[in-house]
């Protein structure tokens, strides 16, 4: 059926998806009829049955066999985008935290910056975290101060000068470039004052 185009033959499609539903009645614990049938569901571009058929595989499934489902579930998610997409993410990173580098991206390319920032917070916080790309601690400190530097009108709620402040102190060999952020900072918000304000700025650092 996959030449088989789902709106047009919208009635042969749920046929052959009230197959696969009863026979996870009784094969509920047998990971490729699962995966089989997700993956013809994906085919039909029925998102909200969709996402409730692989919430119901991962409920179903063992934790073990839960990667088999994920591989779909996180395709799905990036297709899907949007509120979609972070809600899946958000599930699945309960059990992933190691994939919070892809996580972030998936969110700052939505828009979403604001948790994509909350997200580094964490990460950055969790002394036991390891960057599965390879990045040093001070590499994704420097994205986090990028983040909150390029959207500094979009991101509410963060105490972004305590955070680089806290990055200053902790990366002494990298103050020119945190002090640069934090000033950069306050210019973007339009607070000319605090740039060079005495308790906030190191004015001889840069010709103010």
């Amino acid at each position: 059926m996959s030449s088989l185009n789902p709106a047009r033959f919208q009635a042969e499609y749920n046929k052959v998806n009230d197959c696969f539903e009863r026979s996870l009645i009784l094969l509920d614990k047998m990971p490729r009829i699962w995966t089989d049938y997700l993956s013809f569901l994906l085919k039909q571009c029925l998102v909200t049955k969709t996402r409730r058929t692989f919430d119901r595989a991962v409920r179903a499934l063992p934790l073990p066999q839960h990667s088999r489902i994920w591989t779909l579930y996180l395709s799905f998610a990036n297709s899907a985008s949007g509120e979609t997409a972070v809600r899946i993410w958000k599930r699945y990173m309960q059990v992933h935290p190691e994939d919070a580098e892809e996580f972030i991206e998936l969110l700052v390319e939505i828009g979403k910056y604001g948790e994509a920032a909350q997200e580094w917070i964490e990460v950055l916080d969790n002394q036991k975290f390891r960057s599965k790309s390879g990045k040093s601690h001070f590499q994704m400190w420097s994205e986090l101060c990028d983040l909150l530097v390029s959207h500094s009108r979009e991101i509410k709620g963060i105490d972004v000068e305590k955070i680089v402040r806290s990055g200053i102190g902790k990366f002494s060999d990298q103050r020119g470039k945190l002090w640069t952020s934090l000033g950069t900072y306050w210019i973007t918000k339009g607070d000319f004052e605090r740039v060079c304000g005495s308790n906030n700025w190191n004015c001889r650092r840069i010709d103010c």
